[in-house]
């Protein structure tokens, strides 16, 4: 079901109910009991696509209605966007979130948050948020706001939700964590609780992450059908 905004709302009320009132809730190991955790993960992953599939689709068909128009923040949106590119190329291609600073420091139990994971413990929910909102920047129209709202709501909310599960499971791994590392993007690093390195965040994915962002710059109007470079 397309076309409407209605069927828009559908689809990303079931995406966002999936992550947010199943996963990692009561509700969760409820299905796990009677399932079993493969089963479980097979249904959500199978639902999961499902509505994400659907949502893509109904934000295509769904009509155009303007809220806003403000293209005078689209170099916000430009400037955002490689951030977001970044972001969740590292977050997949980076290994633990923490290593031991130095041999003592490890005896210790002590730990520094590693490339991407200094500048925040979630990158790819952040790289979700970011590239969501600079899309609402310069797409003010209801079904963008549905649509695009739902991934910056997933990314900024899933974070929140992320560290209160790492709480509530480990606390003084969470103390450990929370000690190194932050949520919010470079607040850790602004507070001196960590140091961005240019050399483990990888000068491949800099530039790999550039190439990507060059690439949609000439290839968005083609593939999306809105240009960016006119």
């Amino acid at each position: 079901m397309t076309g409407t905004i209605s069927h828009l709302a559908m689809p990303a009320a079931l995406f966002l109910g999936l992550h947010f009132l199943v996963a990692g809730t009561g509700l969760r190991a409820a299905i796990v009991g009677a399932l079993g955790a493969r089963p479980y993960l097979g249904l959500f992953a199978a639902l999961s696509l499902a509505s994400f599939v659907w949502l893509l689709l109904a934000y295509r068909d769904a009509p155009v209605a303007p809220v806003w128009y403000l293209p005078q923040l689209t170099w916000v949106a430009l400037v955002l966007m490689p951030f977001a590119l970044l972001g969740a190329l590292a977050a997949y291609t980076t290994g633990p979130v923490l290593a031991a600073a130095a041999a003592g420091a490890a005896s210790e139990g002590e730990a520094r948050a590693v490339g991407i994971f200094a500048v925040t413990r979630h990158p790819f929910l952040w790289s979700v948020a970011l590239w969501a909102g600079a899309h609402l920047l310069v797409r003010g129209d209801v079904a963008s706001l549905i649509f695009f709202g739902s991934f910056l709501a997933l990314g900024l909310i899933g974070a929140l939700r992320a560290d209160a599960k790492k709480r509530g499971d480990d606390a003084e791994a969470w103390r450990r964590l929370a000690a190194a590392t932050s949520n919010v993007p470079f607040a850790a690093i602004v507070g001196g609780r960590a140091r961005l390195s240019l050399a483990e965040l990888g000068w491949w994915r800099l530039s790999v992450a550039a190439a990507l962002y060059g690439g949609l710059l000439l290839a968005h109007g083609r593939v999306f059908g809105t240009a960016i470079l006119t």
